[in-house]
């Protein structure tokens, strides 16, 4: 839903989430009755220990996945409920970023790039465009013909930083992308995320265990006993 200062907001409902174990046997909780907004020019680092939902919060947040219960509304739009075509438009407003960058070794960076606004739908030049802009923003542009092999893992994850910002989405998603980065490469690719973050208004949410990481941004919260809190 809007949110009370008019910008666009992913909020989670009410939102219990359940998976399911040995083979159908039992579940487990993930989440219960959880309530909480991520709006859109401000940067979230959430963490918690491993298994407690990191993960599939920012699957729930891109309506990759529906809660078992309650619901998750981009702006107006219910994603649980809502139609194929309104899911694929909330779709091209969130940027996803994987610990892996998963790029595909056959195209050019530029190509890898392109990739996200390809599968929406979007003409081929402005495609071509926009990976240009995004190539140059993280630094890359001078690699654009180049093939993906050869390149280091930090600008591997630049170029799926890229991927994820073209068409210039409201919100940007990162699950834990520092994870294999050494420390000159996550401290490039972080302040790369804050300046973008800053420059776009767009809303971030960045998992992580590294502590270093939660500590360059100001709201850092926390899943425990199937809930979000603030750390303070």
């Amino acid at each position: 839903m809007l949110n009370k200062e008019g910008r666009s907001a992913i909020h989670l409902d009410d939102v219990s989430h359940e998976i399911v174990v040995h083979s159908g046997s039992r579940t487990v909780p993930i989440f219960e009755h959880v309530t909480w907004e991520v709006t859109q020019g401000y940067a979230h680092v959430i963490q918690g220990i491993s298994g407690s939902g990191k993960s599939t919060l920012l699957a729930l947040l891109a309506g990759f996945q529906n809660p078992t219960r309650g619901t998750v509304y981009y702006d107006d739009i219910d994603l649980v409920t809502c139609s194929k075509s309104d899911k694929a438009s909330v779709h091209t407003m969130i940027g996803f970023v994987f610990q892996q960058p998963f790029l595909l070794h056959e195209l050019t960076v530029i190509e890898n790039v392109m990739m996200k606004e390809l599968l929406h739908n979007k003409g081929r030049d402005l495609c071509r465009i926009a990976a240009e802009h995004m190539l140059g923003q993280v630094g890359l542009a001078h690699r654009a013909s180049d093939s993906i092999d050869g390149l280091s893992g930090g600008e591997q994850q630049r170029i799926a930083l890229a991927r994820a910002l073209c068409g210039k989405p409201s919100f940007l998603l990162l699950d834990e992308p520092t994870a294999h980065l050494d420390d000159a490469s996550k401290w490039y690719l972080l302040n790369l995320i804050k300046k973008i973050q800053m420059q776009e208004n767009i809303g971030v949410v960045i998992t992580t265990h590294d502590q270093g990481v939660a500590a360059a941004f100001d709201q850092v919260w926390y899943i425990r006993d199937h809930n979000i809190y603030r750390k303070e």
